[in-house]
């Protein structure tokens, strides 16, 4: 478990060559017999950190051997094996992303999806009507949409490329305004900690 944590908190550090390793020993603790869910989710975590290293060519074959299994986890790690599948199918085959993701919606209970990735790979590809489509899905199982910054984001795009420019703007203001606080927030906690290094 304790590997597990660092593996996200890694991620979510963008440290992403920590998180594979982090992942990888994970893997390690668990058996795949009796902790299938927990192991599964172990290398679901060293597939993306491969899809957000950029190495496609080990992601893939990753997630082609955890696929048999898909029917033994619940709707929540379905929902992150289909999700880390289409990011990676985005740089391996898109081709094949109109299928997966009919596939996923067959599988995976909706309020579980990742809509907002569908929304944005989905725009990418030209697939207006199911991107529309996602982003109604997402405002509907996340009624605090408004106040996350991952959905400003992603609507920008989807604002822009349908012409509604007003709420593009409006979005891209609000997500600007959430990076710009994060990253302050980032600074200060720097600056308190070369603080409290100089004084120890």
């Amino acid at each position: 478990m304790m590997y597990m944590g660092k593996a996200v908190v890694y991620r979510y550090m963008n440290a992403h060559y920590k998180s594979l390793k982090a992942s990888l020993k994970a893997s390690q603790y668990f058996d795949p017999k009796h902790d299938t869910e927990s192991y599964f989710d172990s290398l679901l975590e060293v597939a993306r950190s491969y899809y957000l290293l950029g190495y496609y060519a080990d992601a893939g074959p990753m997630l082609s051997m955890l696929q048999p299994s898909l029917s033994e986890l619940n709707s929540s790690l379905r929902a992150k094996y289909y999700d880390t599948l289409l990011s990676s199918l985005m740089s391996l085959d898109q081709t094949k992303i109109p299928e997966v993701i009919e596939n996923m919606r067959t599988d995976v209970e909706e309020k579980n999806i990742y809509w907002l990735n569908v929304v944005y790979i989905a725009n990418i590809l030209g697939l207006k009507d199911l991107a529309v489509e996602a982003m109604d899905k997402y405002r509907i199982h996340n009624p605090d949409y408004e106040d996350n910054l991952a959905y400003h984001g992603v609507a920008v795009g989807l604002f822009n490329d349908s012409g509604q420019y007003l709420e593009a703007s409006k979005s891209y203001r609000k997500y600007a305004e959430g990076v710009e606080k994060m990253l302050m927030n980032l600074v200060e906690s720097d600056i308190l900690n070369i603080e409290q290094i100089n004084m120890a």
